[in-house]
């Protein structure tokens, strides 16, 4: 940009503002006709540093589950991360793992040398859900053939469940009995939600045969082939 200076004018301060971070080469020309060497030139260079800028990005996450905290900062600056629990980290990708559920006010601040205004802050909101648990007991873990197998619900923090008691049979009873007809083993699995997580146990049991051997009380030694010793 060029500005025109009158001889009669007072000292000029003229005010320019820059929007990108760079090097700028900035010229001051003056001329006098009236003098045997009428123009004269002076050249300064100026570096402007750029602003500390912090972004960061969390998704709301269940109770138990680690929760990633994406930092779209610079990464080459230092960083302290205040969670809202009273934990902090300094690290630059983080994550974080809540012990109960509830709102929580997630902080972080950046700070760079290699910026003009050296520091910056951004804050947060994150929910943290209520996570629920499965949990369920079986009175042994192997059952005869056709014996009703009883599966005792002790989950807690749900508003529904199902069973999946394998061989493609499932259940949303609370606690089922069921007599299997197949033998080996079998894994057994819980489900159980509310309205925002999940939680899934399984266990394995056993299904055996315990066959019984017919003994004859008499025989009849006539020659026949049956019953004859």
């Amino acid at each position: 940009e060029i500005y025109t200076l009158s001889l009669h004018d007072a000292l000029p301060i003229y005010t320019k503002q820059y929007n990108l971070p760079g090097t700028y080469t900035i010229t001051l020309i003056v001329e006098d006709v009236t003098r045997c060497t009428p123009r004269d030139t002076f050249t300064r260079t100026v570096t402007l540093k750029p602003n500390a800028f912090v972004d960061f990005d969390v998704q709301d996450a269940c109770q138990g589950n680690a929760v990633q905290f994406a930092n779209y900062s610079n990464p080459n600056a230092q960083f302290v991360w205040s969670f809202g629990d009273g934990t902090q980290s300094t690290q630059y990708q983080t994550s974080h793992n809540y012990n109960a559920p509830g709102n929580y006010t997630v902080t972080l601040i950046i700070m760079d040398t290699a910026t003009c205004n050296l520091r910056d802050t951004l804050t947060k909101s994150l929910q943290i859900f209520a996570q629920p648990l499965a949990d369920f007991t079986i009175q042994g873990d192997s059952f005869k053939y056709m014996e009703p197998v009883f599966f005792q619900n002790n989950s807690t923090g749900y508003s529904s469940l199902w069973w999946d008691l394998g061989y493609g049979i499932q259940t949303n009873e609370l606690s089922p009995t069921y007599a299997y007809t197949n033998m080996g083993p079998v894994e057994v699995c819980l489900f159980t939600a509310n309205s925002n997580c999940y939680d899934t146990l399984c266990k394995t049991i056993y299904i055996y045969y315990n066959p019984l051997i017919g003994v004859p009380n008499a025989f009849s030694p006539n020659g026949d082939g049956v019953n004859d010793v």
